[in-house]
């Protein structure tokens, strides 16, 4: 019975491992995997630190550039001039070492030091790789949800008999707490989603 039991840990434990996303690296990396289609733009991003995979970021953006060099240049500029904490390593599917405004006004922004990595193979590729599938991976459930809302507001409309799928839908509610405490709420939705 012994046996079993410390198979069974020496299982987990070799599972683990193998999914594991440590590193011995004590560098500020983030992985940055980028998915398109259309104008609708998923990025995921894994941040390590210390080796170890402490974060990640899900972002959905439209935007009109149509080119994968000029959309991950875009969707970068933005979100670490903007949002996010500046690395000391971007590993991206881009060289910048060309587009070297990009390094510099991310730089300027945060006044640390920048260094963008291409992985052609290995554990960076494999992390990479892994961020890529993750924004597809997005991309795809993002599409799916909106397919979803498409198909629940052509039902609503179908029920309403109405000759157009609504764009924007509004709900009121005034409830009376006693004679002398009126409280009303609304909420709106557009294209199926709340309007926050």
């Amino acid at each position: 019975k012994a046996a079993i039991i410390r198979n069974r840990l020496h299982s987990l434990t070799e599972l683990r491992n193998n999914q594991s996303m440590f590193s011995p690296s004590f560098k500020k990396r983030d992985f940055v995997g980028i998915a398109t289609a259309g104008e609708v733009v998923s990025v995921f991003i894994l941040c390590e630190r210390d080796g170890k995979v402490v974060n990640q970021y899900n972002y959905m953006f439209q935007t009109p550039v149509s080119d994968a060099t000029q959309v991950t240049e875009w969707v970068i500029r933005f979100l670490y001039i903007n949002a996010l904490p500046v690395p000391n390593e971007i590993v991206t599917t881009i060289n910048f070492s060309v587009r070297t405004h990009t390094k510099v006004d991310i730089k300027t922004s945060s006044g640390r030091e920048l260094k963008f990595v291409v992985p052609l193979r290995g554990e960076l590729k494999d992390r990479l790789e892994r961020a890529q599938d993750n924004a597809a991976y997005q991309l795809k459930l993002e599409g799916v949800k909106k397919t979803r809302r498409e198909d629940a507001l052509a039902s609503l409309a179908k029920l309403l008999n109405l000759s157009k799928i609504p764009k924007r839908i509004e709900a009121f509610d005034i409830s009376n707490l006693g004679a002398t405490n009126i409280v009303g709420a609304s909420i709106v939705f557009i294209d199926g989603q709340p309007a926050k």
